[in-house]
């Protein structure tokens, strides 16, 4: 929506809120997921560190999905980024550093009973650290490790924690390549462990 403060944003998106992932057109349910989010930027150690926190808002809207009634959802998470460690000082422009990251996202609100995904999710939380530039010569190239969590209503152990190593290639100004590998403990809280090997690509047109 717009700057605030040199610091301050607030932004807001709107969704086809239940999608369908196998084609590109709209699900027709008429439900509409909002996100509003307020963004705060700032510095550490004299603007050498920066960070950002951001406080989110969203709602699913009612509607219909498959014959079924869907109540209205909310709900907010919390985002926060920091880098806590500069290679170089004296440029800054020069983003080569460690940083940390942390995700919070509460169990959405609605009905007593609906169709929703997020219904099964009670709770989830993410954390983790990204190095930029750790390799001599690859100033841009990405590593990075986290772990995500998610508590579950759904049976079994009710929980899901997934562990995840990644590393982002750039290969030209405008494609990138990131291989990962995940250990997820529990899948949906009802299925054995399990490894996940995947590689990602991106291409800026």
């Amino acid at each position: 929506l717009g700057q605030l403060t040199p610091s301050l944003r607030i932004k807001l998106g709107i969704w086809d809120g239940l999608a369908d992932g196998g084609s590109w057109g709209f699900s027709g349910n008429d439900v509409i997921l909002l996100i509003s989010e307020l963004e705060y930027k700032y510095s550490l150690s004299d603007g050498l560190l920066p960070g950002v926190l951001e406080l989110g808002l969203a709602r699913n809207t009612d509607g219909i999905v498959s014959g079924v009634p869907f109540p209205s959802e909310w709900g907010y998470y919390i985002q926060w980024e920091q880098l806590i460690y500069r290679e170089r000082t004296c440029d800054p422009d020069d983003a080569q550093g460690l940083g940390v990251f942390a995700f919070y996202l509460p169990r959405f609100g609605g009905g007593p009973v609906t169709v929703s995904t997020l219904e099964t999710i009670e709770d989830s939380a993410a954390a983790g650290v990204v190095y930029r530039g750790l390799i001599p010569g690859r100033d841009d190239n990405v590593v990075g490790a986290g772990v995500a969590w998610a508590r579950l209503n759904q049976g079994g152990t009710n929980q899901e924690t997934a562990v995840e190593v990644f590393y982002k290639a750039i290969v030209t100004p405008s494609m990138s390549v990131q291989p990962d590998i995940q250990y997820i403990v529990t899948p949906s809280g009802i299925h054995p462990d399990a490894v996940a090997v995947g590689v990602r690509f991106q291409v800026a047109l």
